[in-house]
Formats: C-alpha cells, structure tokens, sequence
C-alpha cells in the first residue's frame, strides 16, 4: 500500500504549460486503415458473432431433445455434457459481447510532447533474479529515451537484491546524465505490486515526480516512448493512466501460439478506446502519480494487478486511455513450457480478480465506472468463470 505523500514533488506548478503537436501524414492516419481497425471489425464481427451464437444455441437445443433416453431423463455423461457446451457458449458470448457497446468507433490522435519544457516523470524497472545483461539492456534503453536528462529518473526496483546488478547500476550511473537509482526493498511479501509499491514510496521519499511508468526487466522502451504517453496524461486532467500495446522481437515464424497478441493491440483495444473502455494490459503503462495514490497503491497479491488497477481507477472516475503507437518491445517466452505458464497465470489472474471485484457487479471498487465501462468489466470477470476449460485452474486460487 502506498504512504500518504507528503514530500515535495519535483514539479506542480499548475501554471506550466506544455507544447503538444499532433502526428499526422503516418501510414496509421490514413483514411484507409483508420476504417479497416475501426469500422471494418465492427460491421463484420458484429453479424458473425451473431449468426456463431445462433448456430451455437440451435445445436444445444438439437443436443437436448436427443440426450432423452427412453425413461425421459437424460445420462450423467449426457447431461455433463450439455452443461460443458453450455458453459463454452457462455464464455464466447461473454468474450464477444461488449463489442455490440462499440457504435462510434474513432482513433485516438497520436500527440507528442515537444521542446524541453516537459512534466518530472520516473521510469521503475521491476526485476526479480532475471539475467543481469537483460537487465543493463533495458536500463539502456531507458537512459537513451528522447527526453531532458533532468526531467526524469530511472529506477532499478530489484526483489531479488542482487549485489553484482547493484554494482553494475552504480557503474553505469556514473556514465549517464540521467538520474539512476538501484532499490532492493527490505521487506518482502504482496507479489510484484508489492515492489511497485515499496519503489514508488522510495521515490516519493527523495521528491516524488509527477508520473510515473513501469518498465518489466524484458521490455525496451522506444526513445519516443515518454513524449508520446505524457502527452495524452497532460492534456486531460482526468486521465490516470496511458496504455501502450505490447510488440515482441522473438516470435516465432508464423505466430503458432499466437504469441504476438496483435488482434488485441491494432483492434480489441482500439474498439475499447473508443468507448473509453480501455484495459491496463501489461506493462509499460504511465501513470498518474495521483491516480495511484487515489486508489491506495497498486492492489498487491495478484497475478493480474494491471487490469484489476485499471478497473479500479475507472471505478474511481479516472479515464484509461490507449495509445496506438508501437513503443516497446520485449520477449515472449521461447519453450512451451513457458508459454503455457505464462497463460495459465493470465486466465488465473482473471478468476482472482472476478473474485476481489465480484465480477463488476457488487463491489464498491466499481462504483464509479460508466455502464460501458461495467459490462466491459463484467465481461472480463465472467469469461474464465464460464469457460469450463479454465475450471481446473479454480484449484490454484
């Protein structure tokens, strides 16, 4: 949980004004492809969703009046059966459902902060035992983003406290301009939020900055990456936090797992955006400083805390905003093994937070959200519950 912010930031004054420009002329602006990710997805997905759910729901009613035997009552097998079918239908509808929500579909204009009259921002990269030459990657990359080397600080938020990065964060700060920090938290426990919280407390301790973004140990940054998301925190007031899509440099030929996620990035997200109903996906988000503190940290114990934050700050009355733009990339785990680990920690997460949220329908946590924002988060909750796939993965709650 966060501490009550009682230092002094590093910039707030209200009267600072900043210079935004937006981007246009790129290929992503053209008449084109803003219908092809917006419009298009909608007149097409719309009616196939439909015509699939028809089609599901006749074949459920075909299969109960065959699973009769002759005494009138149908199997256990049978009856296990229809229920599993049932069950699959549901979380299809429920994955499906909140694009009917999407009746303006429009792209968020591209904005960039120019000149050296920018807002204090600190980047925490969160590591815990990952390789150290990983690590010094993404610290590079951190240092070398296109932004005044005083108008940000890099943070190494390290659980595992190793003493060899620590010295190699010591050696490469005396190198670079930009303020670089190493922090091992001295007390462990809430998971990954729990150092994302411990860090920006640390922060907060020296003079906290007005944003904040969090970096995972895999992920580089593009230099443009802090002049993009702080324009769009900026210019609103009431934006919390700016997502920005995940981009992998690792992924197999052809994408067999579908390890890219970029259906999700160039369409899911943008429909939500537009009904400002976007999702926290990931890392790489900036954040409001305020926002975070609004809510009292990130919540901590959860295997998914970036989209439980992001509904939890929707709740709150704060917009989530999605970023178009291409501006990190990382790694997508290279074994299968992996893989599936990482995507059994995605669906479990979302059964976790169904539970903490109660599935966006009672929770005071999600007061604040619009009724968009509601059947999003409903929808979100309820897909794992439905699906009787991820029923197996009840066991690790």
């Amino acid at each position: 949980m966060l501490l009550e912010d009682k230092s002094r930031p590093l910039s707030q004054d209200p009267r600072e004004v900043y210079d935004i420009v937006e981007l246009s002329d790129s290929e992503d602006d053209t008449p084109i492809w803003h219908w092809c990710t917006t419009t298009l997805p909608h007149l097409i997905g719309t009616p196939l969703s439909i015509l699939s759910w028809a089609f599901s729901l006749r074949f459920l009613l075909l299969l109960w009046r065959s699973l009769w035997d002759d005494n009138g009552k149908p199997g256990i097998v049978a009856a296990c059966y229809f229920g599993t079918q049932l069950s699959l239908l549901i979380a299809r509808v429920a994955d499906d459902g909140w694009r009917f929500l999407c009746t303006n579909p429009r792209l968020r204009p591209r904005l960039r902060l120019v000149g050296s009259q920018v807002p204090h921002a600190d980047v925490i990269i969160t590591t815990c035992g990952e390789e150290i030459d990983v690590v010094m990657d993404t610290v590079r990359a951190a240092c070398d983003l296109d932004y005044p080397a005083d108008r940000y600080r890099i943070l190494v938020a390290d659980d595992a406290a190793n003493p060899d990065l620590e010295m190699r964060i010591a050696a490469m700060a005396i190198r670079t301009p930009v303020t670089l920090l190493y922090y091992a938290r001295p007390t462990k426990g809430g998971m990954k939020a729990g150092n994302m919280n411990s860090a920006l407390n640390y922060l907060h301790s020296l003079g906290g900055a007005e944003y904040c973004t969090f970096c995972d140990v895999d992920m580089i940054f593009e230099p443009e990456f802090l002049r993009a998301t702080l324009a769009l925190l900026v210019s609103d007031d009431q934006v919390g936090v700016a997502v920005v899509p995940q981009r992998f440099y690792n992924v197999p030929t052809n994408d067999p797992l579908y390890q890219s996620l970029n259906v999700d990035g160039k369409f899911d997200e943008i429909q939500r955006d537009s009904m400002n109903c976007a999702w926290v996906t990931g890392p790489g988000v900036v954040f409001r400083c305020r926002a975070i503190r609004d809510i009292g940290g990130f919540p901590e114990n959860a295997l998914a805390e970036d989209i439980l934050t992001g509904f939890t700050l929707q709740g709150r009355g704060w917009k989530v905003v999605y970023c178009r733009e291409e501006l990190q990339f990382g790694l997508v785990p290279d074994t299968f093994k992996a893989h599936v680990t990482q995507r059994m920690k995605w669906f479990v997460g979302r059964l976790r937070n169904s539970r903490r949220l109660d599935c966006a329908i009672f929770s005071p946590k999600v007061k604040g959200m619009t009724w968009k924002q509601r059947i999003s988060a409903i929808c979100h909750c309820a897909s794992p519950i439905a699906s009787m796939m991820n029923r197996p993965l009840c066991s690790w709650i």
